[in-house]
């Protein structure tokens, strides 16, 4: 697997954190873990499909995927080449009107967001493009003519920059004390403009940071309890859930991302 990613042009700086261009030569599986990004994917060349319950299940060639709480297996057929669009938190809302919540665990076709004859226009290009580069300069075009004039939610984005700088391990009423918002606005808004809800959105930040700061050098009991986990069974049940495996197990595995 090779896999790029491409920094955002100034103007859709604010809202999005990185373009990952992966190309798979042979085919291949690869582990997505949950994370706080909604994610749109444009299947260049070849096939991807995913497999949940057992079930395998090719993904359409343009997709919006919210954000989830457990992890998924991505089948990445021979000679195929994905491009991802990762969304800054709150990010996706620039573009898309629709609730962000209604995404929740979901990859819905991005044709229930964009006007058909736009999405295969885009399509066409992207499969004509001579190279990488061509191809983020084309989904920067098609980002930018959908750049929705929405306000700054100051509130919400200094919420979401509390929650990550205590890498998850914080009570939301903490969070908001200061801030000028009730309870239930927050959390009806935090849900509408990131996907999810405020405590389920720290949880997926909780374990992301005890996974991407694990080392082998390390205790892994020493980085829940920093972590803010306390009772090992209680971390290794949210763990299970959150990759599909034991963190023995998941720590062997290959790819993930």
């Amino acid at each position: 697997m090779n896999a790029e990613r491409y920094s955002p042009s100034a103007i859709l700086q604010p809202f999005v954190k990185t373009y990952m261009i992966i190309e798979s030569e042979g085919s291949m599986v690869n582990r997505v873990l949950p994370d706080t990004s909604i994610v749109m994917a444009f299947v260049c060349t070849g096939k991807v499909s995913h497999e949940n319950n057992n079930e395998v299940k090719e993904l359409q060639s343009a997709m919006l995927t919210g954000i989830r709480k457990t992890s998924r297996l991505i089948n990445y057929a021979r000679n195929t080449s994905v491009l991802l669009v990762i969304f800054k938190d709150a990010g996706a809302a620039a573009f898309i009107k629709e609730p962000l919540h209604m995404l929740y665990t979901e990859s819905v076709p991005l044709d229930n967001f964009v006007e058909r004859q736009s999405l295969r226009d885009i399509q066409e290009q992207l499969g004509e493009a001579g190279n990488n580069a061509e191809r983020i300069r084309i989904v920067e075009r098609f980002l930018i003519e959908r750049l929705r004039n929405v306000p700054a939610e100051t509130i919400l984005l200094e919420a979401v920059k509390r929650i990550q700088f205590a890498k998850g391990a914080v009570k939301i009423k903490d969070v908001i004390k200061d801030l000028p918002v009730s309870v239930d606005a927050f959390e009806k808004k935090f849900r509408h403009m990131v996907g999810v809800g405020p405590k389920q959105f720290a949880g997926i930040v909780r374990l992301r940071c005890i996974i991407d700061n694990y080392s082998p050098d390390s205790s892994l009991t020493s980085a829940a309890y920093e972590g803010g986990y306390f009772d090992q069974s209680h971390f290794i049940k949210d763990f299970k859930a959150f990759t599909g495996q034991s963190p023995k197990d998941f720590f062997k595995s290959p790819l993930h991302w």
